[in-house]
């Protein structure tokens, strides 16, 4: 199961892969994917500080 700092990653390379596919609504789905990863991010912060 991907943790919550390899989930920024794979967003990252799949916004890669889709902008270059210029499909809009792949983008549009993948936008929503990171909004949910940084919320993802963002609650295993808090969790788990460092």
């Amino acid at each position: 199961m991907a943790t919550g700092h390899e989930l920024p990653l794979l967003s990252f390379l799949i916004v890669l892969d889709v902008f270059h596919a210029h499909n809009t609504s792949a983008q549009v789905v993948v936008l929503l994917l990171i909004i949910i990863n940084i919320f993802i991010v963002i609650h295993h912060r808090r969790e788990a500080p460092e």
